[in-house]
């Protein structure tokens, strides 16, 4: 196990190498002057070319990519070009906000995903799995922006109950953490329900039950065990998505989250900052999959490493 979790950092490391390239090159191929977006369009020539000497973007590309590697070696994802403050502890701290919505927001789909979808399984084409299957296909069919806006609408400005949007106290999470929320569970519950359904008509919940086991025991131990792996894989996938991919869910709140912190920084054209948020995804995604194929052994111990 020691050697594989070894060797799992090492292609880690190499994996975050590799992406450096794409993200450096189609962060620069995108349209737009950086030098163009921190002095205006009303600037003079001069004062471009000055901004462009200043931070390096009248190099060729190649020595600017290795200015950026040697820097990152040394653990210095750069200043960003619009407000000069250095990027990694923002990008940071800006991960820290997301997470505080992706934690709770994924967990909780996590847990009642399970939980729901065990028992549309075992009540397979009973009344609550019908009402369940309907409610997973109308939550993965609605706009995720829609969502939120009805959120607002009902809990901030006809109950008054929760503030909109914005940063302060854990209130102002509740209303984010409900939108992740939902966007995640629909997902999970349908793929529980396909991946215990499947598991409820192998052999051995068969023979388990022809012992004579309880039926609460076959289903904690044999089916909902085995039926969860599936489940863990595509929940790395979702986790990503509550970190990168929870854009509109933190502009529809005014969330300074990662999100949001890179969605403005890529129409500023700030190469830094792009840069940084992306390879902080990229870190955050590859470690939860160490962490996913890690989990596979306990759940299945037929899997060996």
């Amino acid at each position: 196990m020691t050697r594989y979790i070894i060797r799992r950092i090492v292609l880690l490391s190499l994996t975050l190498l590799i992406v450096t390239v794409p993200i450096f090159s189609i962060v620069r191929l995108a349209p737009g002057d950086p030098a163009l977006m921190i002095a205006g369009s009303h600037a003079t020539k001069e004062i471009l070319t000055n901004i462009r000497h200043r931070w390096r973007l009248d190099e060729p590309v190649w020595k600017q990519y290795l200015v950026f590697m040697r820097n990152l070696a040394r653990g210095d994802l750069g200043v960003s070009v619009i407000d000069r403050k250095p990027v990694f502890p923002e990008v940071v701290r800006r991960l820290f906000l997301s997470l505080m919505l992706a934690i709770p927001a994924f967990s909780a789909s996590l847990a009642i995903g399970i939980i729901l979808g065990m028992i549309c399984a075992v009540s397979a084409g009973k009344i609550i799995d019908k009402v369940l299957t309907i409610v997973s296909v109308l939550g993965s069919s609605l706009p995720v922006f829609w969502i939120g806006l009805v959120l607002i609408q009902v809990f901030s400005v006809w109950l008054r109950l929760l503030p909109s949007m914005g940063r302060g106290s854990i209130a102002h999470t509740i209303l984010p953490i409900t939108n992740l929320f939902l966007q995640l569970f629909p997902l999970t519950l349908r793929q529980a329900r396909s991946s215990i359904l499947e598991v409820l008509g192998e052999d051995y919940v068969s023979v388990a039950r022809a012992k004579g086991l309880p039926e609460l025991i076959v289903n904690a131990k044999h089916v909902l065990k085995n039926g969860l792996i599936p489940v863990i894989t595509t929940s790395g996938v979702q986790f990503g998505m509550c970190i990168s991919g929870a854009i509109i869910t933190e502009i529809v709140f005014a969330w300074p989250g990662l999100g949001r912190y890179l969605v403005i920084s890529i129409l500023s054209r700030d190469y830094p900052s792009v840069q940084g948020g992306i390879l902080m995804v990229v870190l955050c995604v590859s470690v939860l999959n160490l962490l996913i194929d890690l989990l596979y052994q306990y759940l299945d111990p037929r899997i060996r490493y």
